[in-house]
């Protein structure tokens, strides 16, 4: 049986070469050998694991390392930091990968260790992996993430946001999942972000902090934009050049822009800077004329008379069905909601500008609310400069930007000070009532 066969592995005397063989004979020591022998008849007598010879995690795909012969070699490299014995392990649950979850909790945790971290174990072996494998056992401790040296710098905010990354991630992509939450970025693209080129830990780390914190400052960017833009940056800084040598030959030159950083830099001319340099965005459409048909969501208006200051507020709520109205409504919001002109025209998503007239003054925009069509539901709202209601921090700098207000105008424009009333009817766009 299997039993009699990782004896004869073991001890070296298994007539046919195979993967456990070879599993062995990479074992570095004397300890390390008996340990993997351990671990692999207890997991053979009581789990699912041994038999689960590829793709441990499923969601990794057929990736080098994404086998039970191979994490379990690289289990059994940190014997000396097993807190239990493995004669001691019996799974709790059903499948490979949940057992395996057990087992490394079993061997090397004595506190709570989040799911994405058994990444570390189903990937090649290597420097990245063995890093990532102390990271698993500092946290196991009770260690605090942030005194490992990550590749990505954590503040206290980000250290904390990263206990809740999804499970199925690998370990870089939970890291740049908290750094950008953690930056203050928008859970509706987080996820372009997580899945772009940002995936995995990159050269100067630092600089891609900066591309981050930018990303996460665009709250309206459509996130389907995430990916190219990560990619043009990625290009005009680190991706060396291809030119036409004197003998007519190739030779290679420096990237297009090595100095190329992210501060002072537009959202606007990014964009057209992306589009020219990747043709297949077609960023110049958003300002030819586009059109489509409303979602099946109605508009709002309703008038109420604001006590303090003695003067009728006319609060709207307006669907904008074509490219032009999207672009001004970026061009006076100053934000890039011009970017869901794709999907709006789709159908997959709705942008609604919810304004104000104050008196006889006329109409001021206060918030630009995109809806998720299919669930029904609000996925972002934005006012001014990307502020959100009662952003206290940056509205005393952008008032400044804006053009004279009155008052009460300014206060709704700006500061978004009568957040109730703009809240309400918010609120009002998405309630039953309001469906055809």
């Amino acid at each position: 049986g299997q039993v009699e066969i990782i004896g004869l592995a073991y001890e070296g005397k298994a007539r046919v070469r195979g993967r456990l063989v070879a599993l062995f004979e990479g074992t570095e020591e004397a300890g390390e050998r008996r340990a993997l022998y351990r671990l692999l008849l207890q997991v053979e007598k009581y789990s699912d694991i041994y038999m689960t010879r590829k793709m441990l995690r499923r969601g990794l795909g057929w990736t080098p390392g994404n086998n039970a012969f191979s994490a379990l070699g690289q289990l059994a490299r940190h014997h000396r930091d097993w807190l239990r014995p493995v004669e001691e392990w019996y799974p709790q649950r059903r499948g490979p990968f949940r057992q395996f979850v057990e087992l490394t909790r079993h061997l090397l945790a004595r506190y709570e260790v989040p799911l994405f971290m058994d990444g570390a174990w189903v990937q090649e072996d290597g420097l990245v992996a063995r890093r990532q494998q102390a990271w698993f056992k500092h946290v196991g401790l009770g260690g605090n993430i942030r005194r490992m040296e990550t590749d990505i710098a954590l503040s206290k905010r980000m250290a904390h946001m990263m206990s809740q990354a999804p499970g199925k991630f690998t370990v870089p992509m939970a890291l740049r999942w908290a750094q950008f939450l953690g930056m203050g970025g928008s859970a509706n693209m987080v996820g372009a972000v997580v899945h772009s080129r940002l995936r995995d830990f990159l050269e100067d780390e630092p600089f891609w902090a900066t591309v981050v914190l930018f990303l996460a400052n665009q709250p309206m960017l459509e996130p389907t934009y995430v990916g190219p833009i990560v990619d043009y940056v990625y290009n005009q800084k680190f991706v060396r050049q291809q030119l036409p040598g004197p003998d007519g030959g190739v030779v290679e030159g420096p990237p297009p822009q090595p100095n190329f950083v992210m501060k002072g830099r537009s959202i606007d001319r990014l964009l057209h800077q992306v589009d020219e340099w990747h043709g297949d965005l077609t960023l110049d459409n958003y300002a030819e004329w586009e059109e489509w048909d409303s979602c099946s969501l109605r508009g709002y208006e309703c008038e109420e008379r604001d006590e303090h200051f003695g003067v009728p507020v006319r609060w709207t709520v307006r669907e904008l069905c074509n490219s032009w109205d999207l672009a001004h409504e970026g061009q006076a919001m100053h934000h890039c909601v011009r970017t869901y002109a794709a999907r709006c025209a789709k159908g997959k998503v709705s942008v609604w500008s919810l304004g104000a007239e104050v008196g006889a003054e006329a109409l001021q925009k206060v918030l630009t609310i995109a809806v998720d069509n299919e669930k029904k539901q609000v996925s972002e709202f934005r006012g001014k400069y990307n502020m959100l209601p009662n952003d206290k921090k940056r509205s005393a700098r952008q008032q400044e930007a804006s053009r004279p207000l009155s008052l009460f105008a300014a206060q709704v424009a700006g500061v978004f000070a009568p957040v109730d009333g703009a809240g309400a009817v918010a609120a009002r766009l998405i309630h039953p009532q309001h469906y055809p």
